[in-house]
């Protein structure tokens, strides 16, 4: 039975103080297939930042439960590992995905979008996108927390104009850490770029990048302590020596597969990012800069396509895997899906059919994403649900799901994943609601009746 990687690095860290997996293995009788091994020991092979996170919500199960209860410790190993992935599911993927969302809806609010609507937009951020599917289980969580971690640093260095200095070197930081949960966050770098580039004070941009270097520090800290040296031996297939290196035609290949294709293409996915995407009728109520994002989106997806196609081009897999599947899903647009809602949440529509048409593309971005929720047999193919529930009808395993839902918690992969998120979101709405009591100004702007007129809703 297979288990997420990162179960076995967290309970390596805290029960045996080693980035090491082979006793975890050894003492619990299973298997990992996604390591590597160096010098005779076994390692996962992702970057480790969410098993790192993942201990803020395990080290207390295990220290209080797991070592006092002896119904637990009598469990079945396969048991135990399932409890401890949704133990380590709270800390990270639930929690990153409540932030987001929630961040999300403050980001709006900031740009001055009627309450309404950002609402509506934060909801469709959820459950209009990809990220439905992968917020309920840590198998392929670090696309998760690399998204949350990039935004939260988006958002800190819009706090302000000009930002503070806390919030600039946390703003750093928080992409730094991104980095050690997944190397690829490193491709949206040029976002915040283009952002530092407009403060003339190199004081700001320094400050920046000192708070970069320190988020950094985690993953040379680990690569030194497990492998000896700084390069992310884990994940080393763009480094090594000798790889073949795609042609322009592969990296464009991949990249129309990542932007269209019916298994993980952004436009297949969410159609309705695309009422954003053109700037020339893009009016927006507010002074983001639609161009800045777009480059840096189209920036990230050619870097995502050109590292796919070297993966693809060294496991052989021709149009396989990597290529058609983007190594598990179209986990690797997570991490610029909130820009890109957000695009269409500040555009003004002028017009009777712009507003037909968003709305049409926000329910079919609905359709296909919501049947996520449930159990896909691992796979990220969504709308492979509703085609079965329309052909099979009442006889569908969706109606049985939808039955079990609250007396078995069988949702996708983790089985227990809709009851702590569903009350963490609500914690970061009450929270939103009641921002400005609880935190004074910090959030000043947010709420604020400075429009002259409310744009109507979408």
């Amino acid at each position: 039975m297979q288990f997420a990687r990162f179960v076995f690095l967290t309970k390596a860290i805290a029960h045996h103080q080693t980035t090491a997996i082979d006793q975890v293995e050894q003492d619990s009788g299973l298997s990992v297939v996604d390591k590597f091994s160096r010098d005779g020991r076994g390692y996962i092979s992702p970057t480790p930042g969410l098993s790192v996170l993942a201990l803020i919500s395990y080290l207390p199960y295990s220290q209080i439960v797991l070592s006092g209860s002896d119904y637990i410790t009598k469990l079945a190993p396969e048991a135990e590992f399932k409890l401890s992935q949704f133990i380590m599911t709270l800390s990270t993927v639930t929690f990153f995905t409540a932030l987001t969302v929630s961040l999300f809806y403050l980001w709006l609010r900031r740009l001055d979008v009627q309450w309404k609507r950002a609402l509506f937009f934060s909801l469709l951020l959820y459950g209009g996108t990809p990220l439905v599917f992968y917020s309920l289980n840590i198998t392929n969580g670090q696309n998760v927390l690399e998204m949350g971690l990039l935004f939260l640093a988006f958002f800190l260095l819009q706090q302000a104009d000009p930002p503070s200095g806390a919030n600039v070197w946390l703003s750093g930081m928080c992409v730094g850490l991104s980095i050690f949960c997944n190397i690829t966050a490193g491709f949206l770098l040029g976002l915040f770029l283009f952002y530092l580039f407009d403060y003339k004070s190199i004081g700001v941009r320094l400050l920046w990048l000192s708070g970069l270097t320190v988020g950094g520090l985690s993953l040379i800290v680990y690569n030194l302590m497990s492998f000896g040296n700084l390069l992310p031996s884990y994940n080393n297939l763009l480094f090594e020596a000798g790889v073949t290196r795609p042609h322009f035609s592969d990296i464009w290949v991949v990249f129309w597969v990542f932007v269209s294709s019916p298994r993980i293409g952004l436009i297949f996915f969410s159609p309705v990012v695309l009422m954003g995407l053109h700037s020339a009728a893009h009016q927006p109520r507010t002074k983001i800069s639609t161009i800045r994002i777009q480059l840096a989106v189209f920036t990230y997806l050619i870097l995502v396509s050109y590292a796919t196609a070297v993966l693809n081009i060294r496991h052989g897999f021709g149009d396989g895997w990597y290529a058609v599947m983007g190594g598990g899903g179209p986990r690797y647009l997570l991490p610029v899906l909130p820009y890109l809602v957000g695009l269409v949440a500040v555009r003004d529509f002028k017009t009777g059919w712009q507003t037909t048409l968003t709305v049409a593309l926000c329910s079919i971005s609905l359709l296909i994403n919501l049947p996520g929720l449930f159990w896909t047999g691992g796979q990220a193919w969504f709308l492979n649900n509703l085609l079965l529930f329309l052909k099979n009808g009442v006889h569908s395993y969706m109606l049985e799901e939808f039955r079990a839902l609250f007396l078995y918690m069988s949702l996708n992969v983790s089985r227990m994943s809709i009851y702590p998120s569903a009350a963490l979101l609500a914690v970061f709405l009450w929270w939103l609601w009641k921002g400005n009591v609880l935190v004074g100004d910090l959030f000043s702007r947010v709420g604020s009746s400075r429009h002259a007129q409310e744009t109507p809703d979408v």
